[in-house]
């Protein structure tokens, strides 16, 4: 079939070094420095990276519908092109790729953008607009997906069981190979020991949130020089004030039944899969980098799905653990603030 340079992929998101050169300075004005007992300290200088990310990532989005379908605004001001035909015109557009919850984050996010970029403008009506979607928005039942935290930690324990016996004796036909690791990227590899060591760190990864389901960022965070150590036998698991949503520390006890896997893991497999890279990062990617919170949710999601049917994202952890608790220990609830990191029951 002949290529037509006129049929492009619409980009979702606009880059940094595509932005309208007005753009970059006025946006990064708004999070620079600033000194907290000065009256024109930036009015973002106090927002946390992860709303940071969430602003930017909105604000790319929102330039690459512009830049897709009204390039001439982006010679604009920036605050002067967020006006109420163009939103409509975005809304409608969004509608068509993704749900009215994804929407609503977005224009969370560009809100929250025009308010720091121009703060003596009325933006009310962007945020009753961004109010209206998400109202409309159905939220997804993930009831059938929430299988049982045992449930999934037995199928994490799994994993690792048969990853272990067959690290030791480790041969694998490429047929074998296909089922067992279906990303692409894996089937490359020829090393069946290597493939083994992917499939037991898959199964840590599963038992860990099973019998913790700490939040993503605080997945992300983990490192094994800052927040690992031992006391006696027990593996300790510390997360700081800037790991956790609530800004509290936390300090966790892996149990007895998990104990001999993480040792197994922290001094056999990790170095192997660390290689050359000079990082403390306890999850650890088929490159040797540091496993992204997306990475994590995608190996998640890929195992919960061929075991269960229907697969489990990171979250569905922490609704699982607070659904059957209820169903089976309703007694136990008040424990439910503890395991959820929560600072309050409400």
């Amino acid at each position: 079939m002949a290529h037509n340079p006129d049929t492009r992929r619409a980009i979702k998101h606009l880059t940094r070094d595509r932005w309208p050169k007005a753009d970059i300075p006025a946006f990064d004005a708004v999070f620079a420095p600033g000194d907290p007992f000065d009256d024109n300290c930036p009015p973002g200088s106090h927002l946390a990276p992860g709303t940071r990310t969430h602003i930017e990532t909105a604000y790319r989005r929102w330039l690459a519908y512009l830049s897709d379908h009204h390039s001439d605004d982006l010679e604009r001001d920036p605050t002067d092109r967020i006006t109420n035909v163009r939103v409509a015109g975005f809304i409608h557009h969004q509608e068509g790729e993704v749900r009215d919850t994804t929407i609503a984050s977005v224009l969370d996010g560009l809100h929250c953008a025009a308010r720091l970029m121009a703060p003596e403008s009325d933006w009310a009506w962007l945020a009753s607009v961004q109010k209206r979607v998400l109202a409309r928005s159905m939220q997804l039942d993930r009831l059938a997906n929430l299988q049982a935290p045992w449930a999934t930690l037995e199928l994490g324990i799994a994993l690792m069981d048969t990853a272990k016996a067959q690290l030791a004796t480790a041969s694998l036909a490429p047929a074998e190979i296909k089922t067992l690791f279906p990303l692409r990227s894996l089937r490359k590899i020829v090393d069946p020991h290597w493939l083994w060591t992917i499939r037991f760190r898959d199964g840590l990864v599963l038992a860990n949130l099973s019998l913790r389901p700490i939040r993503r960022r605080s997945i992300a965070a983990l490192t094994v020089d800052r927040h690992v150590s031992r006391s006696g036998e027990a593996l300790r698991l510390q997360l700081f004030e800037e790991d956790t949503k609530a800004k509290r520390s936390e300090t966790f006890t892996d149990p007895p039944e998990i104990r001999s896997y993480v040792d197994y893991y922290l001094k056999v497999l990790r170095p192997n899969l660390v290689r050359f890279q000079l990082h403390e990062a306890f999850r650890v990617s088929q490159r040797g980098t540091g496993l992204t919170a997306d990475a994590i949710y995608q190996l998640v999601r890929r195992h919960t799905g061929a075991a269960f049917g229907l697969p489990m994202g990171l979250h569905d952890f922490r609704r699982a653990a607070g659904t059957h608790l209820a169903i089976h220990a309703p007694k136990m609830i008040g424990i439910l603030p503890g395991v959820l990191q929560h600072s309050g029951p409400d």
